[in-house]
């Protein structure tokens, strides 16, 4: 339970992959570096799926539908095509980041905590997704110019840093929605009603969204920093969606 760790303090990477790009079983760590980095194809590799869920059709990244170099495993299931992965922990406090991915750019099957940094993102599933709790901070440079949800995970915590989101969906999406747009999709996380939080504390964030701008299952709290959303365009979508 112990095994599985990358750390990278510094040194310069371009990585061109069909599946992911790093990714460590347990614990991803990088403290410094420049990387750049395309995984799957790119984001332009992500394929549409469009379905209704009372409020028109909705598009979502699906990777692999349109690649015919993906993988198939026994049960079914594609390979992952993601930026930077952890299984446990991502934790990011400085360097340089391009990643054009065609899944999710960082991603978590729990924790991802950003505390410094500069990053490009074109994705195409989500900017940042983690299954429990996606905190950024201190002082960072966050874009995400492309993707299907900029930030998912069941608690979205923003202290710092700033940070630009361009969506297809949900600008910041904590446990799917209260519209149900996160179930279903392949990556998205199955939360129970009412569950998910968002919280900002600080820093600069701008959102441009055809969904909801901040969508949370639950809470929504902004105790301080500067929100800016622009959108939605798609019916039934607001500026604010929150279930508490």
């Amino acid at each position: 339970a112990t095994l599985g760790n990358i750390v990278i303090d510094g040194g310069s990477f371009a990585l061109t992959t069909g599946t992911d790009g790093v990714q460590a079983e347990n614990s991803l760590i990088i403290n410094d570096g420049s990387f750049v980095i395309k995984t799957g194809g790119g984001s332009a590799n992500a394929s549409v799926r469009t379905e209704d869920h009372g409020f028109g059709g909705r598009e979502w990244g699906k990777w692999g539908d349109w690649n015919s170099s993906v993988t198939t495993t026994e049960e079914g299931s594609t390979s992952s095509a993601k930026g930077l992965k952890a299984g446990v922990t991502l934790e990011i406090t400085g360097g340089y980041f391009e990643l054009d991915t065609s899944d999710d750019a960082l991603h978590s099957n729990a924790n991802v905590t950003i505390a410094g940094g500069e990053f490009f993102i074109t994705s195409g599933d989500d900017g940042a997704h983690a299954d429990e709790v996606l905190r950024i901070e201190g002082d960072n440079k966050f874009r995400v110019t492309k993707s299907y949800e900029g930030l998912e995970a069941l608690e979205v915590v923003i202290n710092g840093g700033e940070i630009e989101i361009t969506a297809s969906d949900d600008g910041l999406n904590a446990a799917g929605g209260a519209d149900g747009s996160g179930f279903e999709r392949p990556g998205a996380g199955r939360f129970g009603e009412g569950q998910g939080e968002v919280t900002i504390n600080g820093g600069m964030l701008t959102v441009n969204a055809a969904g909801d701008g901040l969508d949370s299952n639950g809470n929504l709290t902004i105790n301080g920093g500067t929100v800016t959303v622009f959108g939605p365009t798609n019916g039934g979508n607001g500026v604010l969606d929150y279930g508490g």
